[in-house]
């Protein structure tokens, strides 16, 4: 079924703009709303077999919010699965014969996630560094003012709140810097040895345990600030008599994981959620930028994460990881 293939006139028009944009998703439409060309990238983004889009009506195959205005005009596309999701910037451009007469359109997806995922992350920090630590500042003035001794206290934790948060700014800076480039690699088991060392060191009441891998392999080193984050979380928001945390880490396929898992409250699906949607309001933020940098780690990383609930009471959260290399397995050591 391809009507522009019958028509000598477009056809050379077609192809050339097809092949002019093989990276990009292409897919040709003609007067009455049929698609009569689609390439191999934009059948892949639509999910489709690219024989049988072909007749098939566009504004169905296309879900854009609306109508598209020709040269010039655009609208975003969100193609999701079960564990990730894509953005395109989708443009309609006019094609015409000799004479301009109407043949038909090409509509364009580009891929802008990256995009949307950088405009996503500073918009979050906008908010942390602007309110967040005004709003501390705020409340340590206030203190200050008092000059009695019992504020002393309070003083002191409001202010290691402020370099708590300095310093996940400064990780998330260093996050999206280090994600330009490639990424450094760790030993797996030495990265979850390192991530809970110094959790024991910050957290001394919490029982933390640890089950290393039985063998070991090179993992993106940005996989530190997610099982770091995770791990503090896990922390601090357990405020039982009997607190305790455990870390397991293992190889699966081409893929590294590390869960997890701790006894307190659970995660509050409220922050859940807003992580799910991917932004933030004035009126619907989350209480920090911990999970943010999970979920960011994450995804520069090309890994995932999930929480779920644990039993009777906690949350467990796993991280996934490619690896950096499959060569490079060996049994992991083990402390004499």
């Amino acid at each position: 079924f391809r009507m522009f293939g019958a028509n000598p006139a477009p056809t050379w028009r077609a192809k050339e703009f097809l092949f002019d944009h093989i990276h990009e998703g292409a897919i040709v439409v003609d007067g009455h709303d049929t698609i009569v060309e689609i390439n191999q990238t934009g059948a892949a983004i639509l999910g489709v077999d690219a024989d049988r889009a072909l007749g098939a009506s566009a504004s169905e195959l296309l879900p854009v919010s609306g109508p598209i205005q020709a040269d010039g005009g655009r609208d975003f596309l969100t193609v999701g699965t079960e564990s990730t999701s894509q953005s395109y910037d989708v443009t309609m451009t006019e094609l015409t014969d000799r004479r301009d007469h109407t043949l038909g359109y090409v509509f364009t997806l580009h891929n802008v996630t990256r995009y949307l995922q950088q405009q996503q992350r500073l918009k979050v920090l906008n908010r942390v560094l602007r309110h967040n630590i005004r709003t501390e500042a705020n409340i340590i003035q206030g203190y200050a003012e008092r000059t009695a001794d019992e504020t002393a206290k309070t003083i002191k934790r409001r202010t290691m709140r402020i370099v708590e948060l300095s310093e996940k700014g400064r990780d998330a800076i260093d996050l999206f810097e280090d994600a330009v480039g490639e990424w450094n690699q760790s030993s797996l088991d030495s990265l979850v040895a390192d991530c809970l060392a110094g959790a024991r060191d910050a957290f001394p009441d919490v029982a933390f345990e640890l089950d290393r891998p039985t063998e070991d392999a090179p993992v993106p080193d940005g996989a530190a600030v997610v099982v770091n984050n995770l791990i503090e979380n896990a922390a601090v928001h357990n405020v039982g008599s009997d607190r305790r945390v455990s870390v397991s880490a293992w190889i699966e396929g081409d893929q590294a994981v590390v869960q997890i898992t701790d006894n307190g409250p659970g995660i509050d699906e409220y922050e859940l959620d807003i992580l799910d949607s991917g932004t933030e309001t004035p009126l619907r933020h989350g209480s920090g930028l911990g999970l943010w940098l999970v979920k960011w780690g994450t995804e520069t990383i090309g890994g995932s994460v999930d929480f779920e609930p644990a039993e009777p009471t906690g949350t467990i959260a796993t991280v996934t990881v490619p690896l950096s290399g499959s060569d490079g397995r060996t049994p992991a050591p083990r402390d004499g």
